[in-house]
């Protein structure tokens, strides 16, 4: 096993978050991997934190004992919008310092990828 197969023992640890959505866009274009990025805030708006919907058609994800949920966590994610209450169960993940991050992005980047569950709450 490469460094870069390695997991932190943070990144063994599945969660469940439930907040409300501040951003949301599939990643596209010649860089982007067709995740979906949602950025979830809680009540107080202070930060925000990152969960990944992974494209099920990627190689990768096709080869996944997980193929069926991240499926069904993406037939709910391609409904959802700005404002509103979800529920995500998801494996953590220790990201990188990339690109352009939001001020109030999660401050030790650390984030939810890919989802395994995903529900929208209503109202």
């Amino acid at each position: 096993m490469g460094d870069h197969d390695a997991r932190m023992e943070t990144e063994k640890q599945v969660v469940e978050i439930t907040g409300t959505i501040k951003v949301i866009k599939e990643e596209k274009g010649a860089k982007g991997d067709r995740d979906y990025h949602i950025e979830v805030t809680d009540e107080s708006m202070d930060s925000t934190f990152v969960c990944e919907c992974v494209y099920p058609k990627d190689k990768v994800a096709k080869k996944s004992p997980y193929l069926k949920n991240y499926k069904a966590a993406r037939k709910v994610v391609q409904k959802l919008k700005v404002g509103d209450k979800v529920t995500f169960t998801g494996v953590l993940f220790q990201d990188q310092k990339h690109g352009k991050a939001s001020k109030q992005r999660t401050r030790n980047y650390i984030e939810m990828h890919p989802i395994l569950k995903a529900k929208k709450i209503s109202i």
